[in-house]
């Protein structure tokens, strides 16, 4: 059995066994800006060219994910709803989306062994909480559970996650009529292990978005478990914001 497929055994066991509790925690073409704060975790980025992702795991998280939904509570996050986004982000369409997407997950090993898990039952999972007061529609809601995804062991990068991978959807009404819209963000996070519920790390994070435009989303979090062991969890992906006609999903 190689190193993934044992992930995928341990985990499974994980997840029939884990309780939710555990868990708890007029558009225009001038240039466009975003406000990045101190704690911020948006940063302007050029156009994306298509994607051609190198699926090397066989889609580990999704599994994972599909696992917890069939036998806990635990909430992975959604695939992307459809929407009417044009190939150019500047057309004249009265709503403002906003699309944050996790690409890459990555366990950067600082102190110890790093943070890994300690067998069946045992294994670190991540939190995420992306809000906007300024959405007039979102997924998920503000009143919604955070999502939770499985960690990278120390020393691995898992880059292949091409759904379960949506952490913040939203929709501000007329945002790209007159003066662009902002989305004001927030973001809550943390790593935890499944069988105590103990956390390891956490951040709060708040930046914003001003009008349409593309982005990168990256955000590191440090975490050290019971036996001191010390290691730094870097998400990172793509932030788009669009124009639409789309007032809902």
């Amino acid at each position: 059995m190689n190193k993934w497929n044992n992930i995928l055994v341990l985990t499974a066991a994980v997840l029939s066994g884990i309780s939710a509790q555990a868990g708890a925690a007029g558009a225009t073409n001038a240039s466009l800006t975003v406000t990045a704060r101190p704690a911020g975790f948006v940063n302007p980025s050029d156009r994306r060219a298509p994607r051609n992702v190198e699926v090397r795991y066989g889609d580990l998280v999704g599994r994972l994910c599909a696992r917890a939904t069939g036998h806990t509570q635990m909430r992975c996050p959604t695939g992307l709803n459809h929407f009417d986004g044009p190939d150019v982000i500047g057309m004249y369409l009265p709503h403002l989306r906003l699309n944050i997407i996790l690409r890459e997950m990555r366990n950067v090993v600082v102190e110890g062994s790093g943070v890994d898990s300690l067998g069946a039952l045992q294994d670190p999972w991540a939190t995420f909480k992306i809000v906007s007061a300024a959405a007039n529609v979102s997924i998920p809601t503000p009143a919604a559970p955070r999502y939770t995804l499985p960690a990278p062991a120390p020393g691995d990068t898992w880059n292949d996650i091409p759904e379960p991978n949506v952490l913040f959807q939203g929709i501000i009404w007329n945002g790209c009529v007159g003066i662009p819209a902002t989305f004001d963000l927030t973001l809550d996070s943390s790593i935890y292990r499944t069988s105590t519920g103990e956390v390891f790390g956490s951040v709060h994070l708040v930046d914003e978005v001003e009008g349409h435009g593309y982005y990168n989303f990256k955000y590191t979090m440090r975490a050290t478990d019971e036996d001191g062991n010390v290691s730094d969890f870097v998400f990172s992906g793509d932030a788009d914001s669009i124009c639409t006609t789309q007032a809902n999903f």
